[in-house]
């Protein structure tokens, strides 16, 4: 049975596109990601930021990131 696999995607407003930040099989652990990205230096603001779901191997997970950008 696949694993479902979530990643932490991050809108660079310089370049107008969206990039892989994080990415984890608990959708806690990549939330709190979130939240200290939001929270830190960098204040990174949360509509500049998604979690998806994909399947764990690497061509799910890269058809999913592709799917944002």
């Amino acid at each position: 049975m696949k694993k479902a696999y979530y990643t932490l995607m991050v809108y660079n407003t310089e370049h107008n596109r969206w990039y892989q930040e994080f990415g984890d099989y608990s959708k806690s652990v990549v939330q709190s990601e979130l939240e200290h990205l939001h929270e830190s230096y960098d204040g990174i603001l949360k509509q500049h930021m998604a979690i998806i779901k994909s399947g764990d191997t690497q061509a799910e997970i890269d058809n999913a990131i592709n799917k944002v950008k």
